[in-house]
């Protein structure tokens, strides 16, 4: 072979050597490669594993309302506005689950007047952050000495009646909830005069003020009774047509005699709206009845009132009929005027009903009053069907019934469908609940539910053979038993990590007879 740019012989090809440190060199690198993609990969595989922990921590499926409930109750109380705005803005920015779940808080205000009251474009900008939440605002003049309602030798005007509180309720977008807390009758009349005033003057132009739009209103007033000039005028003469739910609070008003009460007239285009209503009063018992006859769509009825002297005679009265009320709550401090009216009241389609007792300290009170809500009894026309839950409270003080008057209750056709008994200072006897006339008392009950504020005021051995005996068919006829849960709830539960006994007992329930017995905090 011929080589065109040299004579020389080609020479014989020889490989360089390589020493033994580029050898390592080169493994290290290939290791380093290596070592890098699996690096890669156990982060990978560490990424996925936090995620499926993640996943499986409870804490991560805590719904977004039970975290704003949480953070509601976890807020500081009483802080200022821009204190409460720096907390939420903290909130908002840990993560998406915490930021979902702070529109609810945004969307709650409760304003003090006695600090002061932000802007109205302050107002709406917070708001702004609570996304399509429900807005619900409360204004609250709890300690309202310095207001001329009460002194008139305070400076005007009533901090109720103030411009930026009207314009709030004025412009607000999408009120939901307002909550008004005032010192005195006085401070709400002259509020509803001041907002019907600016939506007359908007009628032209077809601007509804926000007050006029909410479906939920609570009305509480703290001090005084009516003013003598209120009698004539009707003090809820402006409340929002839209009301879904309605609360008031008048317990420490119109302590006076009868003809010091006011002209107690909500209109009916208001009272046929309500689904909810919540009524704190003393009002005459034919003012009540009146107004419930009216409220005939409620669902949901809470009812504080007969408190005060009454002359009413109860004849010929007509029957006040609820079709639609499934729960119902009753407050009853004053036995007496309470037995006159409850006899008027009816509610067909009744599921929950819990009697809360105040100052009921006179033997056979209970079973009067028991005696008298014939709207549990099946001799008269559109009783109560069936009850799912019954409830009878009474305040610190342990309350006798008969047996024969708890049975005479409980047996009523109304109550076969019981699945919930709470029995809160009521000493019973717990044999009278197994069977009478040869039928099983309380056939569908699930849970029952005990209040012991006084020591072994409800003693775990009468429980234990009570449960015992109703899963006994030779003491309370055949079929299974549908009891599952005790709960004894207990006002002083320091104890409850030191009391064996109550923590045996429990055991001894659950394994011995298969029901849960629980003890919880009042």
């Amino acid at each position: 072979m011929a080589h065109p740019s040299s004579q020389c012989p080609p020479q014989p090809l020889t490989a360089r050597p390589i020493s033994r440190t580029e050898i390592k060199k080169t493994r290290i690198n290939d290791i380093d490669r290596e070592i890098a993609k699996l690096q890669w990969k156990i982060r990978q595989l560490e990424s996925e594993r936090g995620v499926l922990i993640a996943s499986l921590d409870y804490t991560r499926n805590v719904p977004s309302e039970v975290l704003s409930i949480i953070f509601s109750s976890v807020l500081p109380e009483g802080v200022n506005f821009q204190a409460r705005r720096q907390e939420l803005i903290r909130i908002s920015l840990v993560c998406k689950a915490w930021l979902n779940a702070s529109y609810p808080l945004w969307a709650y205000l409760s304003i003090s007047l006695k600090d002061g009251i932000p802007t109205i474009e302050r107002l709406t900008r917070w708001f702004i952050n609570a996304g399509a939440t429900p807005k619900r605002i409360d204004f609250n003049y709890r300690h309202g000495f310095d207001c001329p309602c009460i002194d008139p030798e305070m400076p005007k005007p009533c901090p109720m009646s103030r411009d930026v509180v009207v314009q709030a309720l004025s412009d607000l977008p999408t009120l939901h909830h307002v909550g008004l807390i005032f010192a005195t009758s006085s401070c709400l009349r002259k509020l509803m005069k001041a907002l019907k005033t600016v939506a007359d003057q908007r009628k032209d132009s077809g601007r509804k003020v926000s007050w006029e739009s909410i479906t939920s209103l609570r009305i509480r007033i703290k001090y005084d009774g009516w003013e003598q000039d209120t009698r004539k005028t009707s003090v809820f003469n402006f409340l929002p047509t839209t009301l879904t739910s309605l609360d008031l609070d008048l317990e420490h008003t119109s302590k006076g005699p009868t003809d010091a009460h006011p002209m107690v007239y909500i209109p009916f285009d208001v009272l046929d709206n309500l689904t909810v209503l919540n009524l704190t009063c003393d009002w005459d018992s034919p003012v009540v009845l009146n107004i419930l006859a009216k409220a005939s769509n409620l669902t949901t009825l809470r009812l504080q009132a007969w408190g005060g002297k009454q002359t009413w005679e109860a004849k010929n009265r007509d029957v006040v009929l609820l079709y639609s009320v499934q729960s119902l709550h009753l407050k009853l401090k004053h036995t007496r005027e309470a037995i006159k009216a409850l006899p008027f009241l009816r509610f067909p389609n009744l599921r929950d009903f819990t009697l809360e007792l105040e100052e009921c300290y006179s033997k056979g009170a209970l079973e009067e009053i028991l005696n008298s809500m014939k709207f549990l009894s099946p001799d008269i026309p559109n009783p109560t069907r069936s009850l799912r839950s019954f409830t009878i409270k009474n305040d610190f003080v342990l309350v006798h019934i008969s047996a024969e008057s708890l049975v005479r209750t409980l047996r009523n056709p109304s109550m076969r469908s019981l699945e919930h008994l709470g029995l809160y200072n009521i000493a019973f006897d717990a044999k009278s609940l197994l069977m009478h006339g040869g039928e099983r008392v309380l056939p569908n009950l699930k849970h029952l539910e005990l209040e012991d504020s006084i020591k072994n005021a409800v003693p775990f051995q009468t429980l234990f053979d009570y449960v015992k005996d109703r899963q006994d068919p030779a003491v309370s006829g055949p079929g299974s038993d549908s009891l599952k849960n005790i709960t004894i709830a207990l006002r002083n539960v320091r104890s409850i990590p030191m009391d064996h006994a109550r923590v045996g007992g429990a055991k001894k329930m659950r394994e011995m007879l298969g029901v849960t017995m629980s003890y919880v905090p009042l």
